[in-house]
Parts: C-alpha cells; structure tokens; sequence
C-alpha cells in the first residue's frame, strides 16, 4: 500500500494528475498555479520516477480523500483502476483526519451510526503525531471513540487485508468509466469546497 503525501516530488500521479477528466485537470493545474512536472514519480524521464516499482510492488494507492466516514457512498467500486494511469495497480479512497481534532469531528455518534446502520466501509488517513498524545497521554476524545469503536460488531484490519478481501470478492478491481471517474472527482472537489 503506498499514499502521496503532501508536496513530495515522487508523488505519483499527483496534483492535477489526480484528474482523469481533461477539463477538470486543466481547470485545477489553472486555479493552484502548479508547474506541470512538479509531481514526476509517473514521469519515466524524471530522476524522481518510481512508476515501475510501484507498478510491481505495490497494489493499493491512495487517491481521493473525503469528510465522510462510508466511502462507500462516495467511491463503492474501490479499489478501483484508472486507464491513465498505468504504474497504479488499484487506487483507493479514505476519510480524511489531518489532526486529532479533525478525527473527533469526523468520528461524531451520528457518523458512527450512520456508517453502521450502512453496513459501510471506513478507512481513515490520520497523522497519530497530530495532537493524539500529549505529553505522553492519549487525548480522551480519541480514547473514547476507539473504545465506543471496539464494542461495534465491525470487522477491523490494516487497509491491505480489507482491500484484497474487496478485490477477492468483487473479482479484479473495476475499470472506472470516464463518467465513474469525473464523478469521483467532483464529489472529491465538493467535498473539499465545503470543508
């Protein structure tokens, strides 16, 4: 499993790379000013390439992230492949909690509920440096909603074993259509704008 992470230059297809749809690239490269090879672990001539190893090494990326916890709601063919992007075996997407404070909020009763009554999948993308321990105590709110979590009836395992078990029980990882994937991408850029 691999995630891009903020602005590192082996990135892969990251930035307005994201986008499969042309207009929806072209608009997001316009609106953050970005330099077109900033990202280059795709970029076979870059020194930051790193597509082939991916590509044979790795079976899960991680591309789009949500404030929601039921990623099945935003994305339920994950993991997914896209024809654009050939050294990414599968792609998936994750709820998005930069901060303990961030993982509080989007851990609400309400969402909780929601994502069970969905019978739902979670994955979350956290950064546990983030305010969940200070000076050496685990903060509360978190420890509240693990032990809340851990009385749920839910399956609970790394993301790599919950991806395969998709994959195994859906068959190979579903080509997104150019409509599935221009979809994806404005719930994505929704999303973002309402956050």
């Amino acid at each position: 499993m691999h995630c891009n992470h903020g602005y590192n230059r082996d990135n892969l297809y990251w930035g307005a790379k994201r986008y499969q749809t042309p207009w929806v690239r072209r608009a997001v490269q316009w609106l953050r000013k970005e330099a077109p090879a900033h990202y280059a672990g795709d970029e076979k001539e870059s020194d930051y390439f790193w597509g082939d190893l991916c590509r044979k090494y790795v079976r899960h990326v991680r591309n789009f992230t949500f404030s929601r916890l039921n990623m099945f709601d935003v994305n339920p063919e994950m993991p997914y492949r896209l024809s654009g992007t050939e050294y990414v075996n599968m792609w998936f997407s994750t709820a998005d909690a930069p901060d303990v404070t961030a993982f509080v909020r989007l851990f609400s009763d309400e969402a909780i509920e929601r994502l069970e009554h969905a019978g739902g999948l979670c994955i979350v993308s956290t950064h546990l440096g983030k305010g969940f321990v200070r000076d050496g105590v685990l903060d509360p709110r978190f420890e509240t909603i693990i032990q809340r979590l851990s009385r749920k009836p839910g399956w609970f395992v790394p993301v790599t074993p919950m991806l395969d078990y998709l994959v195994r029980s859906r068959g190979k990882g579903q080509e997104l259509s150019r409509w599935k994937a221009l979809c994806l991408e404005a719930k994505f850029l929704l999303d973002k704008a309402l956050a």
